[in-house]
């Protein structure tokens, strides 16, 4: 290690931009630690660090990976991560901080191997300590070297200004560098016989440089290129495909090695077959046009020819139709050589564009895109639990946390279908199997009701059969707030080691908990045991196969912020402390079931030819899941739609766990008793708006995005109410319960607590230079933003989500949002502040208010609303032109005038 280094200094204040490069040369294996290898600070107060700070999860195994980090001069890192490890080889490391182009990146051996944006003019965080090489303090304690790396490091370099990409690869080059594929052609390809084909790859190394692309299996050699510079581009393109085409080799050598690299060639031939069909069902507003598109595979080329209502439309034959839209059905047949192929029939339905008062005011301000979320009807299939108590589907369903094609994918989490705990009843009906170790294998129940909250007297019953000897939680209803109050609430029943049952309860006083246990030996593992819990207000009690084994006092604080959870508990962020084994028989009341009752319940699943169901709905639980589901993975054609009435064509559906027009909306006057809202689960659910490059604002583009929203209140994470990717988003940050109005990283935050279980209309607008934030119609909080935005094609904007923190292995990444929404609407233009008022005064009108006062010979009107006069007091009224608010001034004329105010 390398310490003391002076006079290697980068920092610099807000408002201005730094370029500097840092470049060594590394050789080392794996590492233990994010082992520094040039850094300058101590941790969490770094101007910059190269390490092996980017973690990868591999068998479920942390890996550490080179990593390139710089902090603002506010101290926010920004890193560029790379899945490059340590493996005993040398490698040429370049960590680049560009601010003034706003990226920071990272080189492996010439090629960009992670990249992060940066704010330009943010400045670079100041640090007293002298660059280290070899090490980066672990603490606040400048020698306290903990995190060192293990290897050989030579050649270190340092520049004060941003090498250039062919900077970099001249460096790699100069030392002697057998050739690297830094874009590396696609391991495996898809592709029609008679296509075109391009396998784009390009490589670095030291000049001159070959290349050849053989067929292997025919040794037929298909293209050569060589090159006197650092870089070369070996991209091989076909005209048309082969039918014999099945795998390419290409070699890339020079005087000091080569690389070699394989594609595995699939081609599809005969028929027409559709990769992307029609949606069975699609809702365009009167007015719009709309665009159908398939993809099909098979021998090139292919025929189209679309029909509408079965006729023939004429010269419609591309692989897509845009017409303006008629309700009606729609298909395309596609031809070839070898045969044809019809496309499901699409059933398409036009909307009235909404006429209230409250849409009306939103259109009139040209939206490209307005979603007003009134939606009702049945909801996309997901893997569910289906509940038989009296609380119902709408609000009681209850979700696997891994759906879908996530579930069937991920090999354990969950595994339905088990033997159920009531064989010796004579009931067969199967249970579910849970994997544990803080995945996603468990269960919820969103908290958009207030009975679920669980707060005043309750039963919890199950059946388990654990494969575990470790400690988890079966059953949860509690964890972090999402006020920043920092108290957390609820309880949990947890799974003590395999003897015995506990539970947990928060009282108020941080995360503080109380507890009691039943006592060692009272459950046995590998067996169906029968477990309730049981809340009276005062008193707790546990009970397990029929018996009371432990009762004791207990004061529960209110869990309002998560969500009910079976096969794990604790919810801090996510969940945690999960079940390993089999589960069984859910169920919860809002009442106490006396001993007699639960005596009765566990002998009606023991003794044969008894009815444990209705013993069980006899006393109208709440919610209750017989653990029997089936995995669902429906079409994304399948989604029902959510219709956009802007001028962009992209249009939304619900993904699977929204519950169309599931809860009441916001209260709009203009809307009466009518509003719904899409509730929005808060694990794996929202409303996909699509994409358009409207959604997708880049530079200084001024925009608008609005939404109504609720939370129910949420959980402790960060959620997006409505955003697109890393471009823009609208959070609710649930560690202190305020929403973040963020473009790129510049973040707004509101003044207040917004995560209260209310309806608020939130507002966030860009005009170029400026980012406001608007709350319930008022401007709440804004900043500078001159950095601009970056632009992210690839992410679709969501409403309840964000495109780019979706699926996640423990749902702490994820930023669904836990939460109702409705009246979505954005702007390619930057609102007034009066033209957001006017909108919430819409949705809300208030009292107009108007006092006259006198000032020397004038009068002073003061009002709210639209000033309104006349000559005569009956009227008729009409506007005063020129007027307004908040103060119109008259000079009196002697002529009489009468005035009024009016929303």
């Amino acid at each position: 290690m390398a310490h003391n280094i002076r006079n290697v200094d980068f920092a610099s204040p807000t408002n201005s931009s730094a370029a500097f490069s840092v470049a060594p040369w590394v050789n080392g294996y794996a590492q233990s630690s994010d082992a520094g290898i040039v850094s300058k600070g101590v941790s969490t107060g770094e101007e910059f660090g190269l390490d092996t700070g980017s973690h990868l999860s591999i068998g479920g195994t942390t890996v550490r990976a080179f990593r390139f980090y710089v902090r603002d001069a506010s101290g926010n890192a920004y890193n560029a991560n790379s899945s490059i490890v340590p493996d005993g080889n040398w490698h040429h490391l370049v960590g680049v901080c560009d601010e003034s182009n706003g990226v920071v990146t990272l080189y492996v051996d010439g090629a960009v191997v992670g990249t992060a944006a940066i704010p330009t003019a943010g400045g670079i965080l100041a640090s007293a300590e002298n660059m280290k090489i070899g090490a980066c303090p672990a603490g606040s304690d400048p020698n306290a070297n903990a995190n060192q790396f293990s290897g050989n490091i030579s050649d270190v370099a340092v520049y004060d200004y941003a090498l250039s990409g062919d900077q970099v690869a001249a460096q790699y080059a100069a030392a002697g560098a057998a050739p690297n594929l830094f874009e590396p052609p696609p391991a495996t390809v898809t592709v029609d016989e008679n296509a075109a084909l391009v396998l784009p790859a390009l490589a670095v190394g030291t000049p001159p440089m070959n290349y050849q692309w053989v067929h292997a299996n025919a040794g037929t050699n298909m293209a050569t290129g060589a090159t006197n510079g650092n870089t070369l581009d070996a991209t091989l393109t076909l005209s048309h495909v082969p039918a014999g085409l099945n795998n390419l080799q290409l070699t890339v050598a020079n005087g000091y090695g080569s690389v070699v690299s394989n594609v595995l060639i699939t081609i599809v031939s005969g028929p027409p077959q559709f990769a992307q069909n029609l949606p069975p069902k699609v809702t365009v507003p009167v007015g719009h046009s709309f665009t159908y598109a398939v993809r099909v595979q098979g021998t090139e080329p292919f025929g189209y020819q679309w029909y509408s209502n079965n006729v023939a439309l004429a010269g419609e034959t591309a692989s897509s139709y845009t017409f303006n839209a008629v309700s009606g059905s729609y298909h395309v047949v596609v031809t070839n050589v070898d045969g044809s192929a019809t496309s499901t029939i699409s059933l398409l339905t036009t909307e009235a564009v909404p006429t209230n008062a409250y849409a009306t005011g939103i259109l009139a301000l040209n939206p490209v895109g307005y979603w007003p979320l009134q939606e009702t009807g049945a909801p996309a299939a997901a893997t569910i639990e289906a509940n038989y108590g009296t609380l119902g589907a709408k609000l009681g369903t209850a979700y696997y946390a891994g759906t879908n094609a996530i579930a069937a994918a991920a090999g354990g989490n969950v595994t339905l279908g088990q033997q159920g705990a009531l064989g010796n009843s004579g009931d067969m009906d199967t249970a579910a199997g849970f994997a544990g170790g803080n995945n996603n294998s468990y269960l919820f129940v969103p908290l958009k009701s207030p009975p679920v909250e669980m707060n005043g007297t309750f039963t919890w019953e199950c059946w388990v059969n654990s494969t575990s000897t470790g400690f988890s939680d079966i059953l949860g209803s509690g964890g972090a707030p999402g006020d920043g109050s920092g108290n957390w609430g609820g309880v949990r029943l947890s799974y003590n080691r395999s003897t015995s049952m506990q539970a947990y309860w928060y009282y108020g006083s941080g995360s503080s908990y109380h507890s009691t246990d039943s006592g060692s030996g009272t459950i046995s593992p590998g067996v169906w045991n029968y477990v309730v819990m049981t809340y009276d207000g005062t008193n707790l009690a546990i009970y397990i196969n029929g018996n009371q084994d432990v009762t004791t006092p207990a004061t529960i604080a209110p869990n309002h912020w998560v969500p009910f959870t079976v096969g794990t508990g604790r919810w801090d962020g996510g969940p945690t402390r999960s079940y390993s084994g089999l589960m069984d028989e859910v169920a919860v009341y809002t009442s106490v079931l006396t001993p007699a009752r639960i005596m009765a319940r566990y002998l009606a699943g023991t003794t044969a030819g008894s009815n444990y169901v209705q013993t069980v709905e006899s006393d109208h639980p709440l919610l209750y899941y017989r653990m029997d589901a089936t995995y669902t993975n429906p079409p994304p054609a399948s989604y029902p739609s959510a219709v956009n009435f802007g001028t962009a064509l992209a249009q939304g559906n619900y993904e699977p766990g929204v519950t169309l027009g599931g809860l009441s909306g916001p209260p709009i006057a203009a809307l009466a008793t009518n509003s719904v809202a899409a509730p929005i689960n808060g694990v794996f659910s929202c409303v996909d708006a699509g994409y358009d490059p409207a959604f997708n604002p880049t530079g200084t583009q001024p925009f608008t995005a609005m939404t109504w929203f609720k939370g129910y209140p949420a959980d402790n994470r960060v959620q997006t109410t409505m955003g697109q990717g890393q471009n823009w988003a609208m959070n609710l940050d649930g560690s202190n319960g305020r929403v973040v109005w963020n473009l790129s990283g510049a973040p707004v935050t509101s003044t207040s607590v917004l995560n209260d279980g209310r309806w608020h209309f939130v507002a966030g607008v860009y005009d170029g230079a400026n980012s406001y934030l608007y709350v319930d119609g008022a401007l709440d909080s804004s900043a500078s933003a001159t950095s601009g935005l970056t632009g992210e094609t690839n992410a679709n904007l969501f409403l309840g989500g964000d495109a780019d923190y979706t699926f996640d292995q423990y749902q702490w990444r994820a930023r669904y949002f836990a939460g109702a929404l409705a009246q979505a609407a954005f702007f390619t233009n930057a609102l007034s502040a009066a033209q957001i008022q006017q909108i919430y005064d819409t949705a809300v009108p208030t009292t107009p208010a108007i006092s006259l006062t006198r000032s020397g010979n004038q009068l002073i009107i003061t009002y709210t609303g639209t000033l309104l006069s006349s000559t005569n007091v009956a009227g008729p009224y009409a506007p005063v032109q020129g007027a307004t608010p908040p103060t119109y001034t008259i000079t009196p004329t002697g002529t009489q005038a009468f005035y009024r105010t009016s929303n």
